[in-house]
């Protein structure tokens, strides 16, 4: 353990052994058969001591001791009871080092390989030659990268070397027998399919994945992916050109091994799409600070900013990059743009907030917060097909050819969702004046009651629509579309109830002014389609009536023309 901490003096150490909190926390480990692990490590020219894993500084080790058994510890063989030993800050690279500079040389010497049969020694390397490449690997995928893993990892440089002269020397001479032994070679062959596997696996990674991997991305999330992807081709592409791996390669060369013309063209592939990722993210960069502004932008309403730079710099990109000029391309960046509509018109409406203000007497309030949404929308779908247009006339042999359904399909269900919302709205703040009308008339009292039930029942049709829960706003919330339906489809029937209500009222009023007040008095509700084409039938009698008092009016005129009616109050005429 002295030897792990050589960094820490004699007297930290000292102070340390004759701590409390140390002697207690060993104390433990010793006679409490629970306690099976015990992690010292450096901190600030001193030593901790844990019970459970920690991790070490940079720089420094940890020194671990762990009981073979759940039992107390004895002073008589402390060897057969315990394990210990010291691990790296960075366990992984730790194991990567003692895999391949110890346990490689051990399993691959020959005297070691005496003590097995042939078969057994055979699978002992195999085995542990894929134990080390899966290393290799997870090492570059904590890094972020694809990481090639090498043959023979613990092979010496000179040894290779030899491999590769002596199959120069066989080539040269005619002779198999010198070269390389089969086994090195099937262990270059198995290096060679691993590697294809992982070129494949990136080389076939595309935009599109983000849809798969993250719920409804934003444009970021484009730019994030060449990022990685240009990062990893460009490590493969570097670790080809090592001369590590053309070694290797040059190796199955000599052999004529038939892996390597398939490997050649892999290569090729990869120089392509390397080229492709960093011409990509050279021309998207400019759009991340824009990308990332109508992501982060607090107020809703000037999004709106952001939607012709935008355009304008995706068309730059179209016009210059010779890779990101493709269909393909801008349906998926279009596609992320429109989910950050989306979600920042989400947080604008903030859900279920449209029922409280409802609830609070602020329904124009929702309605408002709604028209907005639907008007910055449309703002965005319009500059799009502003730039479009534009698109076909500066480039006319490389128009943008999409579909529009391809593009706004997400955001046009949003849109939908929106109008329902905001229908909903509407009819709440219309028929809420149910609760405060009286009709009059011979039949008022009767009329009043219809009128009140029919607010009743329309508070029943509204409660339905709450019992959806939260989440009105959510496209994957299919039950607002079920209850909306059903919601449509009562008012249609509270629609006509109302239409036969006004009928009847305006029936029993006899006078053009009365029909008017009552009219009036239920405001917007007569504008309903389909109370409206119940009013068109009394439309006729309506005017009628009015050209009956409008001829009263002259016959009363014409008859004291020559001698009107003046009050005993006025002077004479």
């Amino acid at each position: 353990m002295v030897q792990s901490f050589r960094s820490v003096s004699s007297d930290k150490l000292n102070d340390f052994w004759n701590g409390d909190a140390a002697r207690r926390t060993i104390a433990d480990f010793v006679n409490n058969a629970e306690s099976c692990s015990l992690f010292f490590r450096e901190s600030k020219n001193s030593i901790e001591v844990s019970d459970s894993p920690v991790k070490g500084n940079k720089g420094s080790s940890v020194f671990y001791m762990v009981k073979l058994q759940k039992s107390s510890l004895s002073e008589d063989d402390l060897q057969s009871q315990l394990l210990y030993g010291d691990i790296t800050s960075d366990p992984m690279e730790h194991l990567a080092t003692i895999a391949q500079r110890i346990y490689y040389p051990i399993v691959c010497n020959r005297e070691t390989s005496h003590l097995w049969s042939e078969t057994i020694a055979k699978d002992v390397r195999d085995n542990f030659e894929t134990f080390v490449a899966n290393l290799q690997i997870t090492q570059g995928h904590i890094r972020g990268v694809t990481c090639l893993p090498l043959p023979n990892p613990g092979a010496a440089k000179e040894e290779e070397e030899n491999m590769v002269m002596t199959g120069v020397a066989a080539k040269d001479s005619g002779k198999g027998g010198n070269g390389p032994s089969q086994h090195q070679i099937h262990s270059l062959e198995g290096a060679i399919i691993t590697w294809t596997k992982q070129i494949k696996n990136v080389l076939k990674q595309d935009p599109e994945m983000v849809f798969m991997e993250q719920q409804n991305p934003g444009p970021c999330a484009e730019i994030e992916f060449w990022k990685a992807k240009a990062g990893n081709l460009n490590g493969i592409f570097d670790q080809l050109q090592s001369v590590k791996i053309r070694r290797v390669l040059k190796i199955l060369d000599h052999s004529k091994s038939t892996y390597n013309a398939p490997f050649a063209k892999l290569c090729k592939e990869v120089f392509h799409a390397r080229a492709e990722a960093n011409n990509i993210i050279k021309y998207l960069r400019p759009l991340l600070a824009w990308f990332e502004g109508l992501e982060n932008e607090g107020e809703f309403e000037k999004i709106t900013n952001y939607f012709r730079p935008i355009l304008h710099l995706l068309l730059l990109v179209w016009k210059s990059s010779a890779y990101y000029n493709t269909p393909a391309r801008i349906v998926i960046i279009m596609r992320e743009i429109c989910n950050t509509l989306i979600k920042q018109a989400t947080l604008y409406l903030q859900g279920d907030l449209i029922f409280e203000l409802i609830d609070n007497g602020e329904a124009p309030q929702a309605v408002k917060m709604l028209q907005n949404t639907l008007r910055v929308v449309g703002k965005f779908k319009s500059t799009y097909f502003d730039y479009k247009a534009k698109a076909s006339v500066e480039c006319p042999d490389n128009p943008w050819r999409v579909q529009n359904n391809a593009i706004f399909v997400r955001l046009d269900s949003f849109l939908e969702r929106c109008h329902d919302i905001l229908d909903l709205a509407q009819t709440i703040l219309l028929y809420s004046k149910l609760a405060k009308i009286e009709v009059g008339g011979t039949k008022g009292k009767t009329l009043t009651t219809s009128v009140q039930q029919l607010h009743s029942d329309f508070m029943q049709a509204i409660e339905a629509i709450r019992q959806v829960g939260k989440g009105v706003l959510n496209l994957e919330n299919k039950d607002f579309d079920d209850a909306f339906y059903e919601f449509r489809t009562r008012m249609k029937e509270l629609d006509r109830r109302l239409g036969s209500v006004i009928v009847q009222g305006f029936e029993d009023v006899t006078t053009v002014a009365g029909r008017f007040r009552l009219l009036d008095s239920f405001d917007n509700l007569i504008s309903r389609p389909i109370v409206a084409d119940e009013l068109e039938k009394k439309h006729a009698t309506l005017i009628a009536a009015i050209q009956y008092d409008i001829l009263e009016v002259q016959h009363i005129f014409n008859m004291y023309y020559d001698n009107p009616v003046v009050a005993h109050n006025l002077p004479p005429i």
